[in-house]
């Protein structure tokens, strides 16, 4: 269809919606990296944000804007209790997410607030732009919310 002279690129380009966290995790699983989580049961990994990194390249190819959403606190150089992290992993870890940051991707939902909550505004977001710029309905081509969370606390 034609898109309406008043309707910007942003608003006609699909918003891919990363859930971050819950992306490196699943990442981590499934590629067996990360070592064994101690804090999680079940033998759940420790999450691998090289997942995140291959999510946004894969859908900036297709031509799609991203936006990741992560707890502010993956993003700290230092880890809960205040100690500086000096592993290896971390500092590529925290090289990954500066990347990320540096090119606009990253969204850091604050310590208090449910990052699930953030993941879906932001994609509500998008649809309803989607929608005015263009005369459509929502989620014609507006943000798409990548996650395997069924976001029942959301």
């Amino acid at each position: 269809g034609v898109v309406p002279p008043f309707a910007s690129p942003r608003d006609v380009v699909p918003l891919i919606v990363l859930d971050g966290a819950n992306v490196a995790y699943a990442y981590a699983q499934a590629a067996g990296g990360g070592a064994p989580s101690p804090s999680h049961r079940g033998g759940r990994r420790e999450p691998d944000v090289r997942g995140i990194r291959r999510a946004v390249d894969y859908f900036r190819r297709g031509v799609c804007r991203v936006a990741c959403v992560l707890p502010e606190g993956w993003m700290r150089e230092r880890n809960g209790d205040g100690r500086a992290e000096t592993s290896d992993a971390r500092a590529a870890h925290l090289r990954i997410l500066g990347s990320l940051r540096a090119a606009g991707v990253l969204v850091a939902s604050p310590p208090v607030d449910d990052d699930d909550a953030y993941v879906l505004a932001i994609a509500r977001r998008a649809d309803d732009r989607s929608a005015r710029a263009t005369g459509r309905t929502p989620d014609a081509r507006g943000g798409y919310v990548v996650s395997n969370d069924r976001f029942r606390d959301a």
